[in-house]
C-alpha cells in the first residue's frame, strides 16, 4: 500500500511541477510573482546545478539522462528482490523529480525554479529529489547499524 502512495505522489508531483513550470514560462523569467518575507514565488531559469554550481547545459543534460537511466536500470533489475526493495520507493521520488527537471533541460536548456525559501529557489521536482535522497540516506544509515 505504501508503494502505491509513494508512486502516486511522485506522479502527481511531477505533473503538478510541469503544469506550474508551463504557466511560469508563459509569464516570463526572472520576475517575483509573490513575496512574503523570506518566502515567495518567482520565476527563475536555473542553468546551474543546485543553483550555485555552474555546469554547461549540454553536460548537465547528458549527466542527468545518464543518472535517470541508471535509476531506471536499478529499479527494473531489483524491483522484485527482497535485498533492495527498501530502495525502490525513495528512488521513485528521485526519478520523478529528475524526470521533471530533465524535461526542463530538454525544453529550455535549464530548469525552471519558482519556490523561494530564504536565499534558495527551487521547485517541486527538487523537493521530490531531496525527499527521496534523504529517505535513501536514512535507509542506508539504518542498514549500517544492523550490520
Amino acid at each position: 500500500m505504501r508503494g502505491a502512495w509513494v508512486t502516486a505522489s511522485a506522479i502527481v508531483g511531477l505533473l503538478f511541477d510541469q503544469i506550474i513550470k508551463a504557466k511560469i514560462a508563459q509569464v516570463g523569467f526572472h520576475t517575483v510573482l509573490f513575496s512574503f518575507g523570506p518566502f515567495g514565488i518567482e520565476s527563475l531559469l536555473n542553468q546551474n546545478l543546485f543553483i550555485w554550481l555552474p555546469v554547461p547545459g549540454v553536460v548537465m543534460t547528458v549527466l542527468s539522462g545518464l543518472v535517470l537511466a541508471g535509476i531506471v536500470w536499478f529499479l527494473l533489475k531489483f524491483i522484485h528482490t527482497k535485498t533492495h526493495s527498501l530502495y525502490i520507493y525513495p528512488l521513485v521520488l528521485v526519478l520523478a523529480g529528475g524526470i521533471s527537471n530533465f524535461i526542463d533541460r530538454l525544453s529550455y536548456g535549464a530548469t525552471i525554479d519558482y519556490i523561494r525559501i530564504g536565499g534558495l529557489v527551487g521547485n517541486i521536482a527538487d523537493i521530490l529529489v531531496v525527499a527521496g535522497l534523504v529517505w535513501l540516506f536514512i535507509i542506508i544509515q539504518k542498514e549500517k547499524k544492523h550490520v
